[in-house]
């Protein structure tokens, strides 16, 4: 399997998200690096995301998200 590692303006258009809930999303460790996003450079100042990771972990977030709410009420 193929991965394709795309930056983060494209990342923003496939997702649907805006770069600054990606980046809030890998300080919340929802996207975890090296399986969902890498620096694309050596210098740690581009980043670029695994769109296919990206959506498993982000609805995986959600639907813990809402176990826990249910679990709550």
């Amino acid at each position: 399997m193929l991965v394709m590692w795309v930056n983060t303006v494209e990342a923003v258009d496939k997702i649907g998200l805006s770069k600054d809930t990606l980046r809030r999303y890998r300080k919340d460790n929802i996207l975890k690096e090296g399986l969902d996003w890498i620096y694309g450079d050596a210098y740690k100042r581009r980043v670029k995301y695994n769109i296919d990771n990206c959506y498993s972990s982000i609805l995986s977030a959600q639907n813990r998200d809402h176990r826990n709410l249910e679990q709550a009420s």
